[in-house]
């Protein structure tokens, strides 16, 4: 849980940041990690509910890249 809610917030920190390539690469890295642990992992409520944010935090951005 902790490390789906550190993810969050450097999601918002990302908005910040000038460096596309970047951007970029961490967005394809979180997504590369959200699908593994859906698919690996068995997910709490609060789980879910982090990866749903997540997932709404990324759509926002992905259109500005």
């Amino acid at each position: 849980v902790i490390k789906l809610s550190d993810r969050l917030d450097n999601l918002s920190d990302l908005g910040h940041m000038n460096n596309n390539a970047f951007k970029k690469g961490y967005i394809q890295e979180t997504l590369d990690i959200l699908n593994y642990t859906a698919k690996k992992r068995k997910l709490t409520e609060t789980h879910k509910k982090l990866i749903t944010a997540i997932r709404k935090e990324i759509s926002k951005m992905q259109p500005s890249l």
